[in-house]
């Protein structure tokens, strides 16, 4: 069993935190648009929206992808 709620973290920018709790964990997801420093931005505004629940991990998907010509749409990169 799990529900969903969501939290706006900035309306000017359209940044909005659905978090699940599915069985004992919380997962959100927060879609950020293109590049690095959205990103940094909604992590700021989501770890202060969850202050009474940190973070246990943060997933990245997507940042900089472009950067490798070898590189093409769907290739999963994982940093060492």
């Amino acid at each position: 069993t799990s529900s969903l709620h969501r939290t706006t973290l900035d309306s000017k920018l359209g940044l909005e935190m659905t978090t699940a709790d599915i069985k004992k964990r919380s997962v959100s997801i927060v879609k950020t648009g293109i590049g690095s420093v959205n990103a940094a931005l909604a992590l700021h505004l989501a770890y202060h929206a969850q202050k009474s629940k940190p973070f246990d991990s943060i997933i990245l998907l997507g940042v900089g992808g472009a950067l490798r010509e070898d590189l093409d749409v769907g290739d999963l990169v994982i940093s060492s």
